[in-house]
């Protein structure tokens, strides 16, 4: 039989000897209960971190048996201390020193029958300002997931949280976890002078492990007391993971800091003369100098209602927490900023994100044409208007027919507050300007094709019906017809009226004699294509993600489904540049008809 020596693990347990981050670890665990199998060996896991000075974790590390088992917690009191003035953590783990000194925990933990409920520290999430969000139906049988975020940056789930573990006999155990972004740890560890050590619980089943054997020997099982950690091995029998059961309380190191948020970080600006260090104050900016950087940037401020993005010039804003503007498109793809400004206007997390999509000015390519100038900003922006004075014609027809219908009743759009708001500012609207990459896929083009649709979706059917009937087309010809057709009937009868120099209302019993419902138009032939590309994604079709299987739609748009691997933007480009032409015709006819 071998002895044991601060070297053992049993392979069950063995995970428990690595580092506790890797290199790439992006979060933190600092809390988890779970009965989760880690390296393919079942068993339970709890887990709690706390604060310790950086001056005794490795007396600490180093202590036999390690740290308090565990988290420690009031009765619901308040503690103070011994002067009764300077109230002290409810939670808190035993230091297990001579002078019972009580380390701060950075997760508080309590059980009520068979839950088991575990969150992070206030004092952490207050020392960032973070603001929680609940997230419903992310986990199945432990109830909802919180995460807090740093919005004055902003930094989203910068903590995670499953709160609650529930035991169901005999053996299972839900998961609560509590994680944290690397980076904030370590800035709240370096800013009290401390590490954070883990003291854990982990108890696993094995079958016929050599090296469990090789120290149990014949025995049933033993324990012993090792540097930093207590280790129980014992023989079971009837137990269907496994015949042989290790378990242990350790201390383990979760982390010792050594940078500081944002502190002292450098960034390199392609055209900038040397780096830019921090808040860039000593940064030598040059008069009205610029930076360029890839509209993707703007990626990560879209769809949410707390930012206001101009798609036209790439301005953010973040209410009054900061803002990036100074800034102006160049070309498709491409932001042009004040460099001065930036460092000014917004904070340095936001500095670095935009740091990430610099480019050199002479690497951005020459426009060839006028559409190569055009961002999607600019061509969501031509949408709406050709939109809008579509209706705003139409109204003209109902008011002509003696119908009380308003531009606004008829589009479901009111051009008075987008004039005055921004058409950028509504969610309908705005996120038709969001960043259209170049190797946008075939599923993100498809999506912006129901975006665009949604737009068309407000025109009213009622009041089309209406206009028609008082043009003397029979209503049971049109009774369950779309809008979108029925605006395509009127042009039907627009046109008839052109070709024959007729009235469209005041000879409107010659107009209808001729008119062919069936009759087709090129220029309104993308508004149909469309609401076929819009109807891919419904109800499981096969078709989704093919562009070939929407050959003849994407045709129509100039599109070859061929060339959509690498060129999903330019295609999309196509379908609004198509689209502003098909409405902008529409709108030619009827205006060139005499009422």
């Amino acid at each position: 039989m071998d002895a044991i020596d601060d070297k053992f693990w049993p392979a069950s347990l063995a995970h428990l000897a690595e580092p506790y981050l890797g290199d790439s670890s992006e979060y933190v665990t600092i809390g988890e209960i779970s009965g989760e199998p880690a390296i393919g060996f079942p068993g339970t896991r709890l887990l709690y971190t706390a604060m310790v000075p950086a001056s005794e974790s490795g007396q600490c590390l180093e202590q036999p048996g390690g740290i308090g088992h565990g988290i420690s917690s009031s009765t619901g009191r308040g503690i103070y201390d011994s002067g009764g003035t300077q109230p002290a953590g409810a939670f808190w783990v035993e230091s297990r020193r001579p002078d019972h000194k009580r380390y701060q925990a950075l997760v508080e933990s309590w059980r009520v029958h068979d839950r088991h409920i575990v969150m992070p520290y206030n004092g952490l999430l207050q020392h960032y300002g973070l603001s929680p969000e609940l997230l419903t139906g992310q986990t199945k049988d432990a109830g909802p997931v919180m995460v807090w975020h740093d919005l004055s940056v902003p930094t989203y789930d910068v903590v995670r949280v499953s709160p609650l573990s529930v035991f169901k006999a005999p053996h299972q155990t839900s998961t609560a976890r509590v994680e944290i972004l690397r980076e904030y740890l370590e800035d709240y560890l370096l800013d009290h002078d401390c590490v954070a050590l883990a003291t854990q619980w982990e108890g696993r089943y094995s079958t016929d492990d050599p090296l469990f054997d090789s120290v149990v020997g014949k025995q049933n099982g033993l324990s012993t007391v090792l540097r930093g950690r207590e280790l129980w091995l014992k023989r079971v029998e009837h137990v269907e993971h496994g015949n042989q059961w290790s378990d242990t309380w350790c201390t383990r190191l979760v982390m010792k800091p050594t940078k500081a948020l944002n502190e002292d970080q450098t960034l390199t600006w392609p055209d900038h003369d040397g780096p830019i260090t921090g808040s860039g104050i000593m940064g030598g900016f040059g008069v009205m100098e610029e930076a360029y950087v890839r509209d993707e940037v703007l990626q990560q401020y879209q769809d949410r209602p707390e930012f206001d993005i101009h798609p036209e010039t790439g301005m953010v804003g973040h209410g009054s927490w900061w803002s990036v503007s100074y800034c102006r498109r160049v070309g498709r793809d491409h932001i042009a900023l004040e460099l001065r400004k930036l460092y000014e206007g917004a904070q340095f997390s936001v500095i670095k994100h935009y740091a990430q999509y610099a480019v050199k000015k002479d690497s951005i390519p020459e426009p060839k044409d006028e559409l190569e100038k055009r961002n999607i900003g600019r061509r969501a922006h031509e949408f709406i208007e050709a939109y809008l004075t579509l209706m705003n014609v139409l109204a003209t027809l109902c008011d002509a027919a003696q119908l009380p219908y308003s531009a606004e009743e008829i589009g479901g759009l009111s051009k008075k507050d987008i004039d005055y708001k921004g058409w950028w500012t509504f969610s309908l609207l705005g996120r038709l300007g969001n960043v259209a990459p170049i190797n946008m896929t075939y599923l993100d083009f498809l999506a912006r094709c129901k975006y665009l649709f949604a737009v068309l979706e407000g025109m009213k059917a009622s009041h089309l019906r209406a206009l028609l009937v008082r043009l003397q087309v029979p209503k049971k010809e049109i009774n369950d017809t779309e809008a979108l057709k029925l605006c395509a009937h009127l042009c039907q009868l627009a046109m008839v009226a052109k070709d024959e120099d007729w009235g469209l209302f005041t000879e409107s019993e010659l107009v209808i004699k001729k008119w062919d419902k069936e009759k087709k138009f090129d220029f309104y032939s993308p508004l149909f294509a469309l609401n076929v590309l819009r109807t891919v994604d419904a109800h499981g079709s096969p078709s989704v993600g093919d562009p070939a299987a929407q050959t003849k739609q994407l045709e129509v748009f100039g599109i070859d489904p061929n060339h959509f691997k690498n060129t999903g933007g330019i295609a999309l480009d196509r379908v609004y540049d198509e689209l502003i032409s098909s409405l902008r015709s529409v709108t030619s006819l009827l205006l060139s008809v005499r009422l």
